[in-house]
């Protein structure tokens, strides 16, 4: 449910539940940029094949985020500082206050309060999102080849 909640939270300051937004139109709720994925890339954003393959991407990532698996982010960072790599200085600070907003917080809040500093060995649903996520990633590239 966390994972969930976080993962609307960012949807929501990717501006992804505005009609026709670039996030809707790349299946992609979270902007996320990871390249093209077998369905091109719209502004360097991922387009994914489908909605639900992007609602994944984005959970993966949040479940990164929080267990402290992510090579760019960990329990220690707070919403605020999450937002100048996640938007790539894109107005961080509305994007912060977006999300914190979203879950009840401050953008001071850091995702180790946020997840209760879970960890992939200690969370079941982090630790299938991180496995599931390594397996479409084998799987992606190997249709690549």
């Amino acid at each position: 449910m966390l994972v969930e909640t976080i993962a609307r939270a960012i949807a929501r300051a990717e501006g992804f539940f505005v009609a026709d937004s670039l996030p809707q139109r790349a299946n992609n709720p979270g902007a996320l940029t990871l390249g093209d994925v077998g369905f091109g890339t719209i502004a360097d954003k991922t387009v994914f094949g489908s909605l639900a393959a992007g609602w994944e991407a984005l959970h993966r990532q949040v479940a990164l985020m929080l267990s402290g698996a992510s090579a760019y982010y960990n329990p220690q960072m707070t919403l605020a500082q999450v937002a100048v790599i996640y938007t790539g200085g894109d107005n961080p600070t509305r994007w912060a206050q977006t999300v914190a907003g979203a879950l009840g917080v401050t953008p001071a809040t850091t995702l180790g309060e946020l997840g209760g500093a879970q960890s992939v060995e200690a969370e079941p649903e982090l630790a299938n999102l991180v496995l599931l996520g390594a397996v479409a990633i084998l799987f992606l590239l190997a249709l690549r080849d």
